[in-house]
């Protein structure tokens, strides 16, 4: 489906702006289960392989400032856990809605985002540099091909 073009140039200042009305109104139980889901599937590969032993009983927190949402994430019993966003985490990892559409759709370097501050990082060194190294091999054909489509549709709007 093509989106007309005066909606697409909008379509980045729009689309961060729905994300926030929506997991506003979504309940916290609700959304937190919808991770859990999500990360369990897409990384279970990951997690029977051991590469994400580096979080056991350590915390890491994703902070999206522009639309209000933060999670935490840990690994239990070799699943990933999101926990209540309250709880002190780690490592914090902050950025905004766009910046993070350009790192999952692999359309940026890791690295570009973090030295021009579109991505930040902090917290206890070993564990930032894990999960940094984590985040520069996520491999994008773990997304269904729809959604890798519509990132990266959406990421050349960007």
């Amino acid at each position: 489906m093509q989106i007309p073009a005066q909606v697409s140039k909008h379509l980045p200042d729009i689309l961060p702006k729905l994300c926030k009305y929506h997991l506003k109104i979504m309940p916290n139980q609700l959304k937190i289960q919808c991770i859990n889901i999500a990360m369990n599937h897409f990384f279970k590969e990951a997690i029977a392989e051991g590469e994400l032993d580096f979080l056991e009983n350590k915390t890491f927190q994703i902070n999206v400032d522009d639309i209000h949402y933060s999670t935490t994430i840990t690994l239990r019993n070799n699943k990933l856990v999101a926990l209540d966003a309250n709880e002190k985490a780690d490592v914090i990892l902050k950025s905004t809605f766009n910046p993070l559409v350009l790192l999952i759709s692999r359309t940026e370097d890791p690295d570009t985002l973090f030295f021009n501050r579109a991505l930040a990082i902090e917290g206890k060194t070993a564990l930032v540099l894990e999960i940094k190294n984590w985040l520069d091999s996520l491999d994008f054909d773990l997304l269904p091909k729809t959604m890798q489509k519509a990132l990266i549709n959406y990421s050349e709007m960007l």
